[in-house]
């Protein structure tokens, strides 16, 4: 028998209670030669004949509607797990051993079943339907599947009875694993729910029909072992160990989804949460925030409504939000949309909105809830939001960012996305995903989040061991919070929590609501030890001693690290009469040497720089300050400054300029008088331009009325008296370089001449100089042509470019926010300026000096500098035609054609060409408008034709003046330079 139907040809075969969905056949695995079991739907055959293979020594397993129901019975639960007081039956013996072998412990196919049962057992209500993995503890099934399964007292009670397994399945530990591994849940509204043996490969509908569906809809779960039949759901989704989708019964609450920490990654944040719920007036979705611990404490709950969406959060991603908040300055800040819809209408949602908020109220069963966040109502008729630009048309994204094409151009959000201007929208979109939310379809229930997020900030401060800002959806234990940072310090007062709440009535309870504070203090005995902070080796804390000095700490520069700067420091002070710290200055290498020390007193706090702190303390002294007030007054003994205050006075005070010919001219932070000597040594040494016989010295000192005035004098730096004079902050040394041709520098010839390369520079060259030292020039050496490029021109050139290009997108930014209905901006029209912007974001200076070099007085004219550049092309004899023609390219050059005739010869103008606008760069770079000569034959070989694209503006922009005159500028620039325009 090589097919079914010749076996069963016909249902009269089959006994009245067989079962009609599927069979089993054991069959060889050709490629493993053991055998295998599969499941076969007969459903189909047996209502058409359709035909079905068997291979020789196939054994088949007909089933009966008693042997399907035994499978969810008490002796094959028990098999499972043991029923209190019952044996597992000896035919299922094997069976059961083989279920507790470890991999099948944790088989997600058989998971399922253990929690099927699990669930029967303890009469649960709902089943869960898992999106990963169907080991969810909250498994939970219908009441109405309950008529598969009897577990009565007298059933129970039945130990030694096992005459009811089936003969099929006695000894048959297998073929139970094989079955069990492919039964499905049906339930919801559906006549005979339970467990059925189905092949899920095939059509689900026959099996639904099989069952007695109710209804066409269902929700089958992505392992397919699972179906529940139309019934209102819940969706649990985010950083847990099974993110689910729950059959919804009325009256759920959100601690029967969230039972335990079992639930929950290691990585999970425990303290906030959010309840997603679409008003069903409004169609608004508002954002619950929770606190999940306090959930699965049990200390709080809420009630759940059909279609809520729950969300827990990664630790991970919640800190990067926190980041986001802070970078872009929105803490503790709402961030709102401008409404663009009717008044009208817009007040009619907000009272729709007022009366879901009323319901709301109700479901949250906490007595100590002192707050009720939800989303504005007015949030899903936005349009634009106020972070972003808010007058910005839907085209500005075109001429700020070309990385857009992913988003498409009728996106409901597009105003919203587009017109971003204060928060980086790439910062945003990586946010929302973080947050699991598609910023393209839900870019406002971010916003909302966000929100929520931004309004569930706590601060802990003091002394534990992460203080910094977190989140919680609701109040929360400060033991658990202060666990959750690290737990304390060892100098923390544990009896000494302070806790500053919103609302007065919550002022230092054991409790922090959002925007709370926790600050845990400093114990008596810490508050006056001796902390060594910064860029110590080691940093700690030292228990003060009377007479305590700093050179006690400070003994060895081993006790520092290898980037530690060395010659300003400070100490933190508390002043206790008027309860405010100064630092005071010191020289760590003055100290460790003896020259400096200083006694310390409780509480001190010493802290070591690094070179980059102080690098970047004295950059931003430069950008920001400018001005000095320098310290004049040094003790004699201690050689310490004396001054106190705050870094930016300190530095204001203690600063040191070193310019000319040293290794490292820059600006020092001093905290000591030291010599010349020592202040070169500083700065790296004198370099090999150095003139050290006048070294100038411009020092601060005061007049008869305490001013401060400048005065000045030059050293011999090889004198040792001169060598040892004291310099002090406010002072400006300066070293002079000796006369030294060397430092013309280079310049570089290639092209047509003799023996191109670098040549360096002697005092007068000429770019003829240049070139007869070069041996001259080929024959062919096109002077007409030579490019002589600058650096300092490439500089100017890169910010004309900058400065047009910004102009370009001023000038269309004013039009755009100046459009009326009547005369709108299109897409179209900012297209061709787009990619104008494009280029000149592209463009690479060269920084062409233009001129006329074919002449000898022109060359002997020109001087050279350092990092000048000349190049010099053999004679060309072809034109270039590049821009808006039919075949952009190269022509010979014909002494008598003229620039309409090589544009015919590139096959004529594009459709898209400015015809009016043509212009010709010569070989020596200028650049000519078409004018009445352009007929003649004076087009030189190795110049450009340009034809540029048409812009077409619109009025706005006509209006606009500058707009021409840069689309002109920018086009000249780009085309002379690298043909940009040419697509």
């Amino acid at each position: 028998f090589n097919s079914l139907l010749k076996i069963i040809p016909s249902t009269n075969y089959l006994k009245a209670d067989s079962y009609n969905l599927s069979i089993i056949i054991e069959r060889l695995n050709k490629d493993t030669l053991s055998q295998k079991f599969v499941v076969q739907n007969i459903i189909e055959f047996l209502k058409n004949n359709q035909e079905i293979e068997l291979n020789a020594n196939d054994k088949l397993y007909f089933f009966s509607e008693s042997d399907i129901d035994f499978l969810s019975s008490h002796y094959a639960m028990n098999a499972f797990e043991k029923i209190n007081g019952m044996q597992v039956c000896e035919e299922l013996l094997d069976f059961s051993k083989m279920l507790n072998d470890p991999v099948l412990l944790n088989d997600f196919r058989l998971l399922y079943i253990r929690n099927y049962f699990k669930d029967m057992k303890n009469n649960l209500s709902t089943l869960s339907i898992n999106k990963n993995d169907p080991t969810n503890k909250k498994s939970l099934i219908s009441n109405s599947g309950e008529n598969k399964l009897t577990m009565n007292s007298n059933k129970a009670s039945e130990v030694n009875n096992c005459s009811d397994v089936p003969k099929i399945f006695q000894y048959q530990p297998k073929l139970l694993l094989a079955v069990y591994k492919n039964l499905k849940i049906i339930k919801g509204k559906v006549s005979n729910p339970g467990l059925y043996l189905f092949n899920d490969k095939e059509n689900i509908n026959s099996l639904l029909s099989f069952a007695g569906a109710l209804s066409e809809n269902f929700i089958i779960s992505p392992n397919r072992q699972i179906i529940s039949v139309q019934t209102k759901t819940l969706e649990l989704s985010g950083s847990v160990k099974f993110p689910s989708v729950f059959e919804y019964l009325d009256g759920m609450m959100l601690s029967q989804i969230l039972e335990s920490s079992d639930y929950l990654l290691n990585e999970t944040y425990p303290f906030f949460g959010a309840v997603i719920r679409k008003s069903k007036e409004t169609n608004i979705s508002r954002v619950i925030a929770f606190n999940p611990s306090l959930i699965m404490s049990k200390s709080e709950d809420l009630k759940l409504n059909a279609s809520d969406k729950i969300i827990l959060f990664n630790t991970n991603t919640l800190n990067n939000v926190l980041n986001f908040l802070q970078v872009n300055n929105y803490e503790n800040k709402i961030l709102s949309q401008k409404n663009f819809s009717d008044k009208t209408n817009n007040q009619e949602i907000k009272n729709n909105e007022n009366i879901e908020l009323q319901k709301q109220q109700k479901d949250i069963l906490s007595t100590k809830k002192q707050r009720n966040k939800f989303l504005d109502p007015s949030v899903e008729d936005n349009k634009t939001l106020v972070l972003f630009n808010q007058d910005s048309g839907d085209v500005s994204k075109s001429l700020i960012k070309e990385d857009n094409s992913n988003i498409p151009n009728n996106s409901p959000d597009d105003k919203k996305i587009d017109s971003l201007n204060e928060i980086n929208k790439e910062d945003l979109f990586t946010i929302c995903k973080e947050l699991g939310i598609e910023t393209q379809k839900n870019l406002n229930l971010c916003i909302a989040l966000l929100n929520e997020l931004n309004q569930s900030v706590i601060d802990v401060k003091g002394k534990v061991k992460s203080p910094r800002k977190y989140f919680v959806g609701d109040y929360a234990n400060i033991n658990e919070i202060i666990n959750f940072a690290g737990g304390f310090t060892n100098e923390a007062d544990k009896s000494n929590i302070e806790v500053s709440n919103a609302l007065p009535n919550l002022q230092n309870s054991n409790y922090v609501y959002p925007l709370g504070t926790i600050f845990v203090d400093i114990t008596d005995n810490y508050r006056a030890n001796i902390q060594l902070v910064g860029n110590f080796l080691d940093t700690r804390d030292l228990s003060y001693k009377p007479n305590l000095k700093l050179s006690n700490v400070l003994k060895s520069i081993s006790q520092l690290r290898n980037n530690s700067y060395l010659y300003f420091a400070t100490i933190q002070r508390i002043n206790e009469a008027y309860g405010q710290s100064n630092l005071l200055p010191f020289s760590p290498i003055e100290v460790i040497n003896g020259s400096q020390d200083k006694k310390l007193l409780p509480g001190d706090i010493i802290k070591i720089y690094t070179k980059g702190e102080i690098e970047n303390l004295l950059s931003i002294f430069i950008k920001n300050v400018g001005y000095q007030t320098p310290a004049l007054n040094f003790d004699d003994i201690t050689n310490l400054p004396q001054l106190t205050g705050d870094l930016p006075e300190l530095i204001r005070s203690l600063t040191i300029r070193v310019e000319g010919a040293v290794v490292k001219p820059n600006l020092i932070l001093v905290a000591s008088l030291l010599s010349i000597e020592n202040i070169i040594e500083i700065v790296g040494g004198l370099n090999n331009e150095a003139n050290p016989n006048e070294i100038e010295i411009v020092f601060p000192k005061r007049d008869g009325f305490n001013n401060f005035i400048l005065d000045s004098n030059i050293v011999d730096f090889e004198d040792k008296n001169h060598k040892s004079q004291l310099i002090f902050p406010g002072s400006s040394i300066k070293v002079p370089k000796v006369d030294n041709d060397l430092s013309l520098g280079y310049v570089e010839l290639k092209g047509a001449v003799y023996q191109p390369g670098k040549f360096q520079i002697l005092e007068g060259d000429s770019i003829f100089n240049i070139i007869k030292r070069s041996g001259g020039l080929l024959e062919d050496a096109y002077l007409k042509g030579l490019v002589f490029s600058r650096v300092k021109e490439q500089k100017r050139e890169k910010e004309a470019i900058k400065r047009l290009k910004g102009e370009l997108e001023k000038a269309i930014l004013a039009a755009i926010e100046s459009q009326s209905s009547a005369n709108k901006v299109s897409f179209s029209d900012i297209n061709p300026l787009r990619e104008l912007i494009v280029s000149a974001n592209q463009f690479q200076p060269i920084g062409r000096v233009i001129g006329n070099f074919d002449t000898i007085e022109s060359l002997k004219n020109t001087k050279v500098m350092s990092g000048d550049k000349i190049f010099i092309p053999s004679r060309p004899n072809s034109i270039t035609v590049i821009g808006e023609v039919m075949s952009p390219g190269s022509i010979l050059w014909n002494t008598s054609s003229s620039a309409n005739q090589y544009i015919q010869k590139a096959a004529g103008f594009t459709e898209l060409a400015e015809t009016k606008k043509v212009f010709i760069i010569a070989p020596n770079g200028q650049a000519t408008r078409k004018g009445g000569l352009w007929s003649y034959n004076n087009i030189l070989p190795g110049s450009t034709i340009v034809v540029p694209r048409r812009i077409k503006l619109t009025s706005n922009l006509d209006a606009i003046s500058a707009v021409t005159s840069v689309i002109y500028q920018l086009t000249v620039t780009l085309a002379g330079i690298d043909n940009l325009l040419n697509d």
